[in-house]
C-alpha cells in the first residue's frame, strides 16, 4: 500500500488549497502557500533520509540480536531501504 509521508500530505493539501486562490484579495494567502510549498518541498529530502535511516537502524538491530546469538558481525547499511521508501511512500 503506497501512502504519503506527513510532509507530503501537507504539500498535497497546501497546491489544492493553491488552486483556490484565484482571486486579487486572496493574493497574500497565495503568497503564503507559494512560500510554505517551497519549505515543505525542500524538506523532502531530509524526510526521505530519515525514513530510510530508520529503516536501516531498525534492520541492523534486528540483525545484530541475531547476530549475537550467532556470533556474526555487524551489517551497516541496506539495499532494500531505498526500496522499501519507493514502494511505501508516493515519491514527489
Amino acid at each position: 500500500m503506497v501512502m504519503d509521508t506527513p510532509l507530503q500530505s501537507i504539500l498535497k493539501f497546501i497546491r489544492e488549497k493553491q488552486i483556490h486562490c484565484a482571486n486579487e484579495w486572496q493574493s497574500g494567502f497565495q503568497n503564503a502557500l507559494n512560500q510554505l510549498e517551497h519549505e515543505a518541498t525542500t524538506r523532502l529530502e531530509q524526510e526521505r533520509k530519515v525514513i530510510i535511516d530508520a529503516y536501516n537502524q531498525g534492520y541492523r538491530d534486528g540483525e545484530m540480536l541475531e547476530d549475537s546469538i550467532k556470533g556474526d558481525g555487524d551489517i551497516s547499511e541496506f539495499t532494500d531501504a531505498e526500496s522499501y521508501f519507493t514502494d511505501n511512500f508516493t515519491n514527489q
